[in-house]
C-alpha cells in the first residue's frame, strides 16, 4: 500500500513537471514576434541615409545600409512607391519606409532618424 501511494505521488509530480515544461516551451515560442518593432523614416530627397548603399531596389539599398550597421531587417514596407522625383534635392520628400527589426536596435535606428510606428 505504501508503494502505491509513492507511485501515485510520483505520477502527480511527474505530471505537474511535464505541464510546467510544456507551458514554458509554449511561452518561449510565442515570445518571438513580440521581440520585433516597426520603425519608420521619412527622408528628404538626396539625403537618404542609404543613398550610397549597394542594391538595385529601395528594399535592397535599405537592407544593405542596415546590414552595414549590424542590423538585420525582418520586414520592409515602401510607403512612397508612387512618389514623383523632383529636381530640388533636399527640398522634396524622399522615400518613406517602415522596417521591422529586433527591439534591441530601436535606439540605434532612432539615432539614424527612424521613429517607432504605433499602429
Amino acid at each position: 500500500m505504501k508503494t502505491n501511494r509513492s507511485s501515485h505521488r510520483f505520477q502527480i509530480f511527474l505530471s505537474f513537471f511535464l505541464l510546467v515544461l510544456i507551458c514554458s516551451a509554449c511561452s518561449a515560442v510565442n515570445s518571438g514576434p513580440s521581440d520585433l518593432t516597426r520603425l519608420q523614416i521619412d527622408t528628404k530627397q538626396c539625403l537618404e541615409p542609404w543613398l550610397s548603399a549597394n542594391g538595385d531596389t529601395l528594399q535592397e539599398k535599405v537592407s544593405n545600409y542596415l546590414k552595414g550597421i549590424d542590423i538585420q531587417i525582418e520586414g520592409f514596407e515602401n510607403l512612397s512607391e508612387n512618389t514623383a522625383v523632383c529636381l530640388a534635392c533636399e527640398v522634396c520628400a524622399g522615400p518613406s519606409v517602415i522596417v521591422t527589426v529586433d527591439k534591441k536596435h530601436v535606439n540605434r535606428l532612432e539615432q539614424e532618424g527612424f521613429y517607432i510606428v504605433t499602429q
